[in-house]
């Protein structure tokens, strides 16, 4: 497997001093080129759990593993995805693509043309000289997932990438992601408060509790690939979903 979380707890102190509970005996594995999603209510560490995975934030007991190593600290195969693109404004969108390949010291002219065929990739190669502020919602965020890929990294975790997008982007959105992912079969850790858009993505949604977070179910998605926007009007879409839909309700929750 390639990655592998086993016992994870973590709790965090708040300002006024109290203690909260964000996850609690968390276990998982993802396999190599597999797409995983989390869904869960607001608050249940979903965040956190791919943070742990990132090296940004430290785990109480328990372990995380990638490539049977534990994790320390940010590792050089992981691109990581954020709610907001945080594209630097200053920047062309060329530029920012190359940021992490010179915060890394990667070669110069390997870096830039590898940047071009990520932007083409992303189907932005005539935004290449243009500036975030010209740029759409959608367009940024790709901008993002070409940044975070440009140091070939083997696994992007992806924290609600497309949460503060209007739902017909959203949904488009998705079908380019699934084509980037196709193209490249990254190994893709995905955050998400949507049950629609995990089904529609993945190869297996982890369901987490509310806090603190536990592993309250796993489903495989055995809808086929290449998958359209058409897939979710079909009754197989909305079996998964609905069974999904039904575990928050059980739990008086929802995602």
């Amino acid at each position: 497997m390639l990655i592998e979380v086993r016992e994870v707890n973590k709790t965090y102190a708040t300002r006024s001093g109290d203690v909260v509970k964000a996850l609690a005996d968390v276990t998982l594995q993802v396999d190599e080129g597999e797409f995983v999603s989390v869904v869960g209510p607001s608050g249940c560490g979903k965040s956190t759990l791919l943070k742990i995975l990132a090296g940004l934030v430290s785990l109480e007991t328990g372990e995380a593993r990638i490539r049977q190593e534990p994790v320390r600290g940010p590792r050089r195969d992981l691109g990581v995805v954020f709610q907001e693109a945080r594209l630097l404004p200053w920047l062309t969108v060329l530029e920012n693509v190359l940021v992490p390949a010179r915060v890394q010291n990667l070669p110069a002219a390997q870096s830039r043309s590898r940047a071009q065929g990520l932007l083409q990739l992303a189907g932005l190669s005539d935004f290449a000289e243009k500036y975030p502020n010209e740029l759409s919602g959608g367009m940024q965020q790709r901008v993002s997932i070409a940044r975070s890929m440009i140091h070939d990294p083997s696994i992007l975790l992806m924290d609600e990438p497309f949460s503060a997008l209007d739902a017909m982007t959203r949904e488009h959105m998705n079908v380019e992601l699934l084509r980037i992912w196709s193209a490249s079969r990254k190994t893709v850790f995905f955050i998400t408060h949507s049950v629609s858009e995990a089904v529609f993505l993945s190869d297996r949604v982890i369901v987490m509790t509310a806090r603190p977070g536990r592993i309250q179910e796993e489903l495989t998605i055995d809808l086929p690939r290449p998958r359209t926007l058409a897939m979710m009007a079909s009754p197989e879409f909305a079996s998964l979903t609905g069974h999904l839909r039904s575990v928050f309700e059980a739990k008086g929750v929802g995602p």
